[in-house]
């Protein structure tokens, strides 16, 4: 079962959490990771106009630094809304040159992802809010929520292409192989997804403090990140 019945139930003031607050605080670290990415992205091509740049030597020491700061959220959970923030840039440099790189390989891969993983991630609230006075099992949840992603993912795409841009469906060009492992990592993100949402709920019914609504938040935009480059890794196996 799920924790979906309490988070509307459970009355917050402005010193406990709530679901609504946690969510725009993952939005926030979402949006400084992508406009980080695109800084970056623009500062490599900048550079590699008059030098050569590792660019996976570039990533990985970005990913390196995102790492160590993030580290330190779950010593001091109340100074998150600092960490987190800063492991974001430092994530959004880390993705920059690898997306880059992927979207040579395979076009237009970077907004096909982006658009999946959002819209399963939007997929997974839609079902906590339309079944908040009902019991359902948490795979329905995941399920359904990878459904509605994936429903977005094929509306975008075509509004786009009726846009004269470009862009391949992702059963275009893919093997039965490609469409296993899809479903795969699509199980074990979305689901682990599902899992820091559930900890959040929990965290609301025990009515925790408002301050660790951004510990909570960078729990659930760790999760969105994962699913991302996992995404991209699995989408880039084009035949």
């Amino acid at each position: 079962q799920t924790c979906a019945l309490p988070i509307y139930e459970v009355e917050s003031t402005s010193e406990t959490m709530t679901f609504k607050g946690v969510i725009n605080k993952m939005y926030l670290l979402v949006l400084i990771t992508i406009l980080a990415a695109r800084l970056a992205y623009l500062g490599y091509l900048d550079i590699s106009t008059y030098a050569e740049v590792n660019l996976l030597a570039v990533s990985l020491l970005a990913l390196w630094a995102a790492a160590c700061v993030g580290f330190f959220a779950f010593f001091f959970k109340q100074n998150t809304k600092y960490i987190a923030p800063l492991t974001a840039v430092f994530l959004g440099c880390s993705i920059a040159p690898l997306a880059a790189h992927l979207e040579l390989v395979v076009p237009g891969i970077v907004i096909i992802t982006l658009i999946l993983t959002l819209g399963v991630f939007e997929g997974i609230l839609l079902m906590y809010q339309f079944i908040a006075k009902q019991k359902i099992r948490v795979y329905w949840i995941g399920v359904i929520g990878a459904m509605i992603g994936v429903v977005v993912l094929y509306v975008t795409i075509l509004i786009l292409n009726l846009f004269q841009y470009e862009i391949l469906y992702p059963h275009q060009g893919y093997n039965i192989f490609f469409t296993v492992l899809l479903i795969i990592v699509l199980i074990g993100s979305i689901f682990t997804m599902i899992a820091n949402v559930e900890f959040v709920l929990l965290q609301i019914v025990k009515k925790r403090a408002a301050e660790l609504e951004w510990y909570s938040a960078f729990a659930l935009y760790l999760s969105i990140v994962w699913l991302y480059v996992d995404l991209l890794f699995v989408l880039k196996r084009r035949n």
